[in-house]
């Protein structure tokens, strides 16, 4: 750390990282304020985002990388497409970039430890350790849907959070499936699949499966892997057929291991839902409340008790708090209408700028009290609210980080300018023909950039929130015996109309884009529906278009109507669709398309020339 100049060097075949100071100058719009860690690959960095005011972690590879001509274009190709990649199990990509000959990657700072730190060589409970695996099999099948390899799966990659949930990262040398080859060989760990060691461009999606079944081998064993040797089946604990999951993810046969990171998820779901039927007190045991100060100063563990030197109830209460991360369970005040079970479980917060709901502590009754639906729904809604408070925060503060980017250009983004929902800091994802709004290529990726990837994740992020209230509020109704239709289960959106919220409220957003009626009565036209702020909404009846007015409901409905007594229709959100009913009552659905900065928008002409609208069906 005592070299001062920006370029980083290489001594003795290791990466020297580059000075903090150095880089913040470099990169203006960060100050860097510590070095995470250095490696072979590169190093990270602890930085704020001056212009959002948030701690990111900032990637920056060696220059000898960036040299590569095949691995730099991969490189900024790629970070692209993995910017697209909101899972809660996989570390969020923010920008990316290159400064001074070498590349960077800017990412989410997820506040935890890594795997390797945690387990620190101990083994760990079979279940614990399967659920470590699933969760990351889970992100890892998001990537494999998008074509991308991570190629470099290892414990030091895996972060722990303070909330004991895993999250993969550094994908580093991520390459499009069927497209491995970047000019670089750097496979030597023992996490690296045969096929890989004897040809690197050989990887595949069975390729990163395989290094994660080495990694729950070593979880459930303590034995660290070596490159080239097989592992050892016979140290897996037989429990319900384990030893034969580990035994297929580490076939040296490709093909004989599952094909993604979706299917491998798949299967460890189906162990552990069996796993769970002769382990009830590890599953349905009751989380003790971490206080907030312990949390945020404690290196999350979840050792099992062959580690020494930690106090056992230390230990329970990781273990515990690991096993019903996905349990929940909500309490209420006013309506007495079921009797009470006795399970207290908390709120388990996904770490998201959108997404700080607070912890609800459990009570200290010994005895069976009445369950209060009322109440239980109007903690519902007060939590829902805080969600999309916050929700609405992250994206004003995108909205100030794009108009910071374009500070001098504001002549040529006027129309763009124009359109930005201060109010609920949306980003326009699209500009009407009668805006007359030219964008240049290089305008092109910064729309998208804000617009599209940084706004688009936030969105994902507050979704994902939804999903995990939705799923905490069904599991209570179902421990207190409610009754609930298999709709309201399955349908998060169904579930906020039987809460008595406005969806639209909820999700902070318009119908923004286009809709596309995509069935409906036989006898209907193709029409498309463009909603603008102001309650304006644009109507394409067979390619001509005219404009009605839309609103919304206190129960999430939304009422389009049309222009010259053509009738309107009454739609409700069901995300990608609008499912709904014409004025004669007979059914209608319109399906999301999205729009994309990509062509000049203004010119009627090519306008007509534009893909016309798909038919009904």
């Amino acid at each position: 750390m005592g070299d001062s100049s920006p370029r980083s060097r290489v001594k003795n075949g290791a990466f020297t990282a580059p000075d903090p100071r150095a880089l913040t100058t470099l990169l203006p719009a960060f100050k860097f304020r510590q070095l995470i860690g250095c490696g072979e690959m590169g190093a990270v960095y602890r930085a704020e985002q001056i212009s959002l005011g948030r701690d990111v972690a900032i990637k920056v590879l060696p220059p000898e990388l960036s040299s590569v001509q095949p691995f730099s274009t991969s490189f900024k190709i790629e970070a692209r497409a993995m910017a697209k990649l909101t899972h809660p199990n996989l570390i969020g990509v923010y920008d990316f970039g290159e400064v001074d000959h070498m590349l960077f990657l800017v990412m989410e700072l997820i506040d935890g430890n890594t795997l390797n730190k945690s387990i620190n060589g101990a083994t760990v409970d079979p279940v614990r350790a399967v659920r470590i695996i699933e969760g990351i099999a889970q992100g890892l099948g998001e990537a494999h849907q998008h074509q991308l390899l991570h190629r470099d799966i290892k414990p030091a990659n895996i972060m722990i959070t303070q909330q004991l949930k895993p999250v993969l990262g550094n994908f580093g040398l991520a390459a499009p499936a069927g497209n491995a080859g970047s000019g670089l060989d750097i496979v030597s760990s023992g996490y690296v699949a045969p096929e890989v060691l004897e040809d690197f461009t050989s990887a595949s999606p069975a390729s990163d499966v395989y290094s994660l079944g080495v990694i729950m081998h070593e979880l459930v064993t303590g034995i660290e892997p070596s490159p080239g040797v097989a592992a050892d089946l016979i140290q897996v604990p037989d429990i319900k057929g384990l030893r034969e999951i580990a035994g297929q993810v580490l076939s040296n046969d490709p093909a004989q291991r599952p094909q993604d990171g979706g299917t491998f998820a798949a299967e460890l779901k189906r162990w552990l839902k069996s796993a769970s039927q002769t382990r009830p007190s590890l599953l349905t045991a009751p989380a003790t409340p971490i206080p907030a100060t312990t949390a945020r100063n404690t290196t999350p563990k979840i050792l099992s008790s062959v580690s020494g030197g930690i106090p056992l109830p230390l230990l329970a209460l990781f273990a515990l708090a690991l096993a019903v991360v996905a349990l929940f369970a909500f309490r209420g005040g006013t309506d007495d209408t079921h009797p009470a079970g006795g399970k207290q479980q908390r709120v388990s917060q996904p770490p998201s700028e959108a997404s700080s709901l607070p912890t609800i502590q459990p009570k200290s009754n010994s005895q069976k009290q009445p369950f209060r639906l009322r109440a239980h729904k109007s903690e519902m809604r007060n939590l829902l609210t805080s969600a999309a408070n916050e929700l609405v925060v992250a994206r004003q503060r995108n909205v100030v980080a794009f108009q910071q980017e374009v500070v001098g250009q504001e002549n040529a983004w006027a129309p763009y300018l124009s359109c930005i929902d201060q109010g609920r800091g949306l980003l326009p994802r699209y500009i009407a023909p009668d805006k007359k709004f030219t964008i240049a290529p290089e305008m092109t990726d910064l729309a998208n950039r804000y617009a599209f990837d940084h706004q688009g994740q936030i969105e994902y992020r507050h979704l994902a929130v939804i999903k995990e209230l939705h799923q905490a509020s069904i599991e209570t109704l179902k421990d207190e015996e409610v009754p609930r239709s298999g709709s309201l289960v399955k349908n998060e959106f169904e579930w906020l109309e039987w809460l008595g919220v406005d969806i639209f409220k909820i999700l902070a957003r318009p119908p923004d884009g286009e809709w596309v009626l995509r069935f409906a009565p036989e006898d209907s036209d193709a029409v498309r529906l463009v909603f603008k702020t102001g309650g304006v909404v644009r109507i394409f009846d067979k390619g001509l278009p005219s404009k009605g007015r839309f609103y919304t409901t206190e129960m999430g409905e939304l009422h389009v109507i049309r222009p010259e007594d053509r009738g309107n229709w009454t739609l409700r959100w069901r995300e990608p669709w609008l499912d709904g009913r014409d004025q004669a009552g007979r059914k209608v659905r319109f399906r999301r398309r999205a729009f994309a900065f990509e062509n000049p928008f203004g010119n009627q002409e090519e306008q007509r020339r534009r893909k016309s609208p798909e038919r009904p069906r």
